[in-house]
């Protein structure tokens, strides 16, 4: 079998720039937490981190930490994300390879500290350039560090944090944890978490993808998006069989069910997607809104986040809509805003067709030769003899069709 779902993997890197944007969902823990001393359990605080499309992958995070304590070479700082992977931003600068108190400077409220791959500023430095006393980022003016773990190894970037998220394949939404632990006696504080920034990417999907996208969708407006495609045969069709695997639709609004999406195919066919589904729930991110055949009705949508496994369209099956139509022309995706108030975009429309190719050998009919039939009196003065052909008006194209009784006196 061929697949003609025509992926065009070259033609999403060249010509959807817009994929490459990234895009940052955000939180913050503004609970002011004490760091209990000398006490390696530490104390965690979370972060709750929502709106990262299903089919997306990590590319980085970024952390904002907000510290008042003395001696910055007690302090270690370790992130976990939902998924259990971890990484230890910093741990006890000044103190090498787990030898030596650390550095004696301090962290000062007020002078937030970014946890980043951009800096150039190594988090094992941290207060190298102060006196003991000083404060990190008020007196030295350096207020982002990239991350090193020191002695304790493991994930030691962003970057690496994002690759081991994603290589987990479970959902990176929910709590990140950030631990905090003072390991020396003598020196107190307390913290809080100003943002949390987690960065990603949404994967397209295997399929033909419109050229028209990004566009908004504002109220009381219809948007149209364009798929054409150019494969052979017909949906359904028992000879080069085309299969409708499904419908993408990718987008954000700030509530779900003004919408009404319907899809149209090059015959003229209207099948409706979805109508006013998904509640009062707005779609924060860019979501991926999947039409697949028997899943459940979109009827039963009621709000973000999108379920990963699709939706059947409101007006039943793709198959069955389309069965026996041309799949070559153009594939129409029509978008209505019918509320007021609340806007969005169309990031992305996709479909995914199989051509399974000729199913099987076409039968080859031939006439069939001619026959001499002999008629019998059987005693009622008729003289005939019946022949019968099955189908007999499909046989003979060329001569027209064989009658299913002849004659013969």
């Amino acid at each position: 079998m061929k697949k003609i779902t025509l992926i065009f993997m070259a033609l999403l890197v060249t010509c959807f720039a817009w994929q490459g944007t990234a895009q940052t969902v955000t939180g913050s823990n503004l609970t002011l937490t004490a760091i209990p001393d000398n006490d390696p359990a530490g104390v965690t605080n979370t972060v709750a981190i929502a709106g990262i499309p299903a089919v997306s992958n990590i590319t980085d995070v970024e952390l904002d930490m907000d510290i008042e304590h003395t001696w910055v070479g007690d302090v270690s700082i370790t992130l976990t994300a939902p998924t259990g992977d971890a990484i230890t931003v910093v741990n006890r600068p000044g103190r090498t390879g787990g030898v030596g108190a650390g550095d004696s400077s301090d962290y000062a409220t007020g002078f937030p500290i970014t946890f980043t791959d951009a800096s150039v500023n190594d988090a094992e430095q941290m207060g190298d350039t102060i006196l003991g006393g000083d404060s990190v980022c008020e007196d030295d003016g350096i207020c982002d560090y990239f991350t090193n773990p020191d002695e304790v190894g493991g994930i030691a970037s962003f970057a690496d944090f994002a690759t081991a998220i994603n290589a987990s394949g479970l959902d990176p939404n929910g709590n990140w944890s950030v631990l905090v632990q003072d390991e020396a006696a003598g020196d107190t504080g307390d913290f809080f978490i100003p943002e949390l920034r987690v960065t990603y990417m949404v994967i397209p999907l295997s399929g033909v993808c419109a050229t028209d996208n990004p566009q908004a969708v504002d109220d009381f407006t219809s948007v149209t998006s364009v798929v054409t495609l150019a494969n052979p045969g017909v949906i359904g069709a028992m000879t080069n069989q085309n299969t409708f695997e499904e419908a993408l639709v990718q987008l954000q609004h700030d509530r779900a069910a003004d919408l009404v999406m319907t899809l149209t195919s090059p015959a003229g066919t209207v099948l409706e997607l979805s109508s006013n589904n998904g509640g009062a729930d707005g779609l924060d991110a860019q979501a991926n809104v999947l039409f697949v055949d028997g899943q459940p009705n979109v009827t039963t949508w009621t709000g973000a986040p999108v379920d990963a496994a699709g939706y059947e369209a409101e007006g039943g099956s793709l198959m069955a809509t389309f069965a026996g139509e041309p799949v070559a022309g153009d594939w129409t995706l029509t978008i209505l805003d019918g509320g007021l108030g609340e806007e969005g975009d169309l990031f992305e429309f996709c479909l995914t067709i199989n051509n399974n190719g000729v199913v099987g050998t076409p039968p080859t009919i031939s006439c069939p030769a001619d026959i001499t039939i002999t008629t019998d009196d059987d005693g009622a003065g008729d003289c005939t003899a019946a022949v019968s052909f099955a189908d007999a008006a499909a046989i003979d194209a060329e001569d027209g069709p064989i009658p299913t009784t002849q004659m013969a006196g």
